[in-house]
């Protein structure tokens, strides 16, 4: 019983570890279909991981407890937005307006962190001011372009505003002062 316990503890490590990377803000490309695929490929290299460490605990509690565990974050965290950001957007836009309320933006260049629960909501954990317009990158380019959600308060395009060096030129009305630009669906 003993080391299925440690097996079950080296689990919640690696959880903790995939978490921790997911609300880091350090990956730049999680709205592209690479963010996507190298999201994929870490999931499932955590899921085996957890299956094999439950196999080895010789306890089905510790496999089926460490598959579910792992299928829920997967649920909870995976970014799927290069795929349908307007679904993507429509899903979580309780989170964006909350993000856009209680935020405290300064006026750098690539904004200011978001509150710690909200960070997985755009590349990097940040969004950005400008104009009166804030803005929610989904992916940032190297070595300088983006694509997101712009919350314009006063509900005029955000054709023309500066995502990161690329310029938002066919913006789409999410609604309620709300668009998408830089990205494709």
């Amino acid at each position: 019983m003993r080391d299925a316990v440690l097996l079950f503890l080296a689990m919640v490590v690696f959880w903790l570890i995939a978490l921790a990377v997911v609300w880091s803000g350090m990956i730049f490309f999680v709205g592209l279909p690479l963010g996507m695929v190298v999201s994929a490929v870490a999931w499932t290299g955590l899921l085996v991981l957890v299956v094999v460490l439950g196999v080895l605990s010789h306890r089905r509690w510790v496999l089926v407890a460490g598959v579910g565990v792992t299928l829920v974050l997967v649920a909870a965290t995976y970014n799927w937005a290069a795929v349908a950001p307007r679904t993507w957007f429509e899903v979580h836009r309780p989170l964006y307006e909350h993000a856009a309320r209680v935020t405290d933006l300064d006026d750098s260049y690539y904004g200011a962190s978001l509150p710690f629960l909200l960070r997985p909501l755009t590349a990097m954990g940040s969004a950005s001011r400008q104009d009166g317009m804030v803005f929610f990158p989904l992916w940032t380019g190297i070595p300088d372009d983006a694509g997101g959600y712009i919350y314009v308060p006063d509900e005029r395009s955000p054709a023309g505003f500066d995502m990161y060096g690329d310029v938002c030129t066919d913006p789409v009305d999410l609604g309620d002062g709300w668009w998408m630009c830089g990205m494709t669906g």
